[in-house]
């Protein structure tokens, strides 16, 4: 029995042993790889050391009738939560809000009616488990809506911890309220006791490896992101509009679906850098791919190509669609203000892939948007210009081929002699 009763000290140190390793992990990896929420490590930081300081003290004082220490620990314990709460949803890149901070408050509100009321060793338990049960589910709920949910093995890992965290404080309510005793015989008690802490144990480890693989999740997404986004606008890199143009064009051709390509140039640009400064250069820049980017479908592509330049995909469009896209983010552009510039125009290369032409590629189709663009620009800037539809162009060739034989085969006028 003396092994025994050093079961749950021997558990505690293991858990503690767990969690340094993961907070020193936590703490350290943000200043190598810095990555976004971040901070969040700090909260979950904060809510193991809160955790473990009200643990240490519930064991010196576990028998104290003192009413201000059994709260002190209480709210230890809930004020990890909020911390966790808080961290989760830093990682998430939301807003925490108040809400948890105001359960807690409420939590602790009514723990300290039931301690003036008298609460029992074995009832004291009872309030603990509830708001764990609360805390976890309310996470699992909110993790389950999340439109990011994917069920990996770092999911897999938190569901489980939080699972076993959750059973284990059931179980602790079922064990105060004496449910279990017809069961639970006194032979069977040792070994009760040490898969409670067990539970505990392999919960909190489950936990900590989740957010260990999710961490790791994040720096492989945002290093992916990296090689395939600008850092200034957020918008697709010429590298990854180059191999979904390639893609699309495959896609056109095999669907049979009528593909549009737009080059885009903000008009005067040098002129902005040189007036204002690059840091309005870049500002400029940043507003104008919002607009571009909130004037195109979910399925359009839309990237920086380059400088001023930015180049739009647009899957669906034939020559007539193109036309109107190109009108459209004309406006849109030239309406919308930008603090401390004039305003700024655009102008607009588009093409069209032809379906019948197989020897087009990414390079020729992008080729003749950039000629559409370059005609637009010295035809006035601000505006849109296309290539025309192949047959038209053929038409307009034979039309004009049959002129120039007309006119070759007419008869000569009369030469008049005036001497």
């Amino acid at each position: 029995m003396g092994d025994l009763a050093n079961g749950p000290v021997l558990v505690l140190g293991f858990m503690m042993g767990v969690g340094l390793m993961v907070l020193a992990f936590m703490q350290v990896l943000p200043a190598v790889i810095e990555i976004r929420g971040a901070e969040s490590t700090n909260y979950v930081g904060g809510a193991f050391v809160v955790m473990l300081a009200s643990l240490v003290m519930f064991g010196w004082t576990r028998d104290t009738d003192l009413f201000f220490i059994r709260m002190l620990v209480f709210a230890g314990i809930v004020a990890a939560y909020g911390l966790i709460w808080t961290g989760e949803q830093r990682f998430r890149l939301r807003r925490s809000g108040r809400t948890m901070w105001l359960v807690i408050g409420a939590a602790l509100a009514v723990y300290a009616v039931l301690e003036m009321r008298g609460l029992t060793q074995s009832m004291r338990a009872v309030p603990y488990a509830v708001c764990s049960v609360l805390f976890w589910s309310v996470i699992v709920y909110k993790m389950f809506r999340s439109a990011e949910l994917r069920m990996a093995l770092p999911t897999v890992a938190f569901l489980a911890g939080a699972a076993l965290l959750t059973a284990n404080s059931i179980y602790r309510v079922l064990l105060a309220f004496e449910l279990l005793a017809p069961v639970l015989t006194l032979s069977a008690q040792g070994g009760e006791l040490a898969a409670r802490f067990l539970g505990t144990m392999v919960g909190n480890i489950l936990i900590g490896i989740s957010y260990m693989l999710r961490y790791f999740e994040r720096v492989v997404d945002q290093s992916n992101h990296a090689a395939t986004h600008d850092e200034l606008t957020g918008l697709l890199n010429r590298r990854a509009v180059v191999q979904s143009g390639e893609r699309q064009i495959e896609l056109a051709r095999r669907n049979l679906q009528p593909l549009a390509v737009a080059f885009v140039d903000i008009d005067f640009f040098k002129k902005i850098n040189d007036q204002y400064g690059h840091d309005k250069g870049d500002l400029a820049l940043k507003e104008v791919a919002q607009v571009l980017l909130q004037s195109c479908r979910s399925i359009d592509l839309l990237g920086r190509y380059g400088g001023e330049e930015f180049c739009l995909i647009f899957p669906g469009d034939d020559h007539a669609g193109a036309q109107i896209v190109g009108e459209r983010l004309l406006t849109a552009v030239r309406d919308h203000q930008i603090t401390g510039l004039p305003p700024i125009t655009i102008s607009i290369g588009l093409a069209v892939l032809d379906l019948n032409d197989y020897t087009q590629t990414w390079h020729s189709l992008i080729s003749q948007a950039d000629a559409e663009l370059y005609r637009a620009k010295h035809s006035g800037r601000n505006r849109a210009c296309i290539a025309p539809e192949k047959s038209r162009l053929t038409e307009s060739l034979v039309a004009a081929e049959q002129r120039v034989a007309a006119a070759a085969s007419a008869p000569m006028p009369p030469v008049l002699n005036h001497g």
